[in-house]
C-alpha cells in the first residue's frame, strides 16, 4: 500500500492487490498482465509489455480514471464511474466509457467506442 502523495505500482498477475486510501494523490498502476481491475482510489491504469500481442482487458473505479491498453494489442477498456479517458492503440480496441463525461481514443484498427451516459468525446482515429 502506498501513503500520501503520488504513487506508482508496478503488478505481473491480475491477482495483484493495491491498497490505497482517500486523498492520497494520484495513484498509477502499470500493468504486464492480459487483464487487470483498478481497486479503490486508484486513478491511472497503463497496460505494458514487451514485443507481446496479447489482448488486454481493463476495468475503471468511481474515480476519474486514465486507462491506457497496451499499444500493440487488442483492448477491452471499461471506464465504469467518473470522467474517464481512455486510450486504445493499434490493433482492433472496444472502449467503454461508463457513466460521466469521458473521452475515448482509439488511435488505429477498427474500433468499437462507446461512450456510455454523460457527454463524451470520442476519437476513433484510422481504421472502420
Amino acid at each position: 500500500s502506498g501513503g500520501s502523495g503520488n504513487d506508482y505500482y508496478s503488478v505481473d498477475s491480475a491477482s495483484d492487490t493495491v491498497t490505497e486510501l482517500a486523498g492520497e494523490g494520484i495513484d498509477t498502476v502499470s500493468a504486464s498482465t492480459t487483464s487487470y481491475t483498478l481497486g479503490s482510489n486508484v486513478e491511472n491504469l497503463y497496460f505494458y509489455s514487451y514485443g507481446s500481442s496479447s489482448y488486454t482487458t481493463g476495468y475503471g473505479n468511481e474515480l476519474d480514471n486514465v486507462i491506457s491498453g497496451n499499444y500493440s494489442s487488442d483492448n477491452s477498456l471499461y471506464g465504469n464511474a467518473g470522467n474517464d479517458t481512455l486510450y486504445g492503440g493499434s490493433g482492433n480496441d472496444y472502449l467503454d466509457g461508463g457513466t460521466g463525461n469521458d473521452a475515448l481514443y482509439g488511435y488505429a484498427g477498427n474500433d468499437y467506442l462507446n461512450g456510455g451516459t454523460g457527454n463524451d468525446a470520442m476519437s476513433g482515429g484510422s481504421g472502420n
